[in-house]
């Protein structure tokens, strides 16, 4: 049975024809269901007051008084039920900004200064903007997609700045594990730079893979790999056969953390046939600012391995500033 009133009548006059048709249905359901609604009744309003009299009962604030209060006294107060921990967002999305594989959204730039330069004199900059944009799983690609351009703005030894080659990672997340992650993907570059000696000149691809460790607790280890080959570009320029490693070693600590730094071996293959492999130490620490977290990260540069004569950083610092959009 409804009751239905609206308009201002309603404020002053519903309550007393819904009490009505409450009376009148108990007595047609007859006495057994309208002691059940008065019990319903008594134990929705009294419960609050029986666990206090209970409470007080056995801290022997107040004596019982009759035979039911000392049953009453008797019953164990019920335990008040446990607190789940807090699941650890903070090392949670700490581990995530260190993942190239995470399904993460970041829109990250980082500067990097070196007033030591080998081969050469003066300083030189370089300030990055790398967004990672993933994409999940949907009808045309049913695995996970992470892309990762990376925009330079450059600044050589000899002075000469603009923009730099651009590069964009695309790979493919097929399936997380609990020790780990493992995408495979491909590498492109494009002969964006504004000056000879900011780039390449030539248009590269290749293949990419990526692999990330949680089998130590507290530690994320693995690297992005590429090999990537020269496909067309300008003809007075030498052709490019490639390979880069970025290794991943990040000790976890809460919403702070310390590794080896973001920085990219390479190995090239075509000319000098050699190594050049730049060492870091980063520290760094997940903030909020406002509503919004991020990434700050500060890390000093050495350069111990170098490969060809071209002028390059030998020693720098890099600060990193990324802008975390989790789900």
């Amino acid at each position: 049975m409804r009751c239905k009133a609206d308009g201002k009548a309603a404020k002053n006059h519903a309550v007393k024809p819904c009490l009505a048709a409450a009376l009148v249905s108990c007595c047609l359901m007859g006495q057994p269901m309208a002691d059940q609604l008065a019990n319903s009744n008594e134990t929705g309003l009294n419960a609050g007051a029986k666990r206090e009299h209970l409470d007080s009962f056995k801290r022997g604030d107040i004596a019982p008084e009759s035979a039911d209060d000392i049953e009453l006294a008797n019953q164990p107060v019920p335990a008040a039920p446990a607190r789940q921990p807090a699941p650890p967002k903070a090392k949670n999305l700490t581990a995530q900004a260190g993942d190239p594989t995470a399904p993460l959204v970041q829109a990250q730039v980082t500067y990097l200064y070196s007033d030591v330069i080998r081969n050469g004199s003066g300083s030189a900059r370089q300030f990055l903007i790398e967004p990672v944009i993933p994409i999940p799983p949907n009808r045309l690609m049913p695995i996970g997609q992470i892309l990762r351009p990376t925009v330079p703005w450059l600044q050589a030894p000899n002075g000469k700045s603009g923009l730099g080659d651009i590069d964009l990672e695309h790979v493919f997340v097929p399936e997380r594990h609990k020790w780990g992650t493992l995408g495979f993907g491909y590498s492109l570059t494009f002969p964006t730079a504004d000056h000879r000696e900011l780039g390449a000149g030539k248009y590269q691809a290749g293949p990419a893979m990526t692999v990330v460790y949680y089998g130590i607790e507290d530690w994320q280890i693995g690297g992005t790999a590429t090999q990537t080959w020269s496909v067309a570009g300008k003809g007075d320029r030498d052709d490019v056969t490639q390979f880069t490693l970025q290794p991943i070693l990040n000790c976890l600590l809460g919403r702070w953390y310390i590794g080896i730094g973001d920085f990219t071996w390479s190995y090239d293959w075509k000319n000098n046939q050699g190594w050049t492999i730049p060492l870091g130490f980063q520290i760094g620490r997940i903030t909020d600012i406002g509503s919004q977290k991020f990434n700050l990260s500060v890390e000093a540069l050495w350069v111990p391995v170098y490969n060809g004569d071209a002028p390059g950083p030998e020693r720098g610092v890099k600060f990193g500033f990324v802008w975390l959009l989790p789900e």
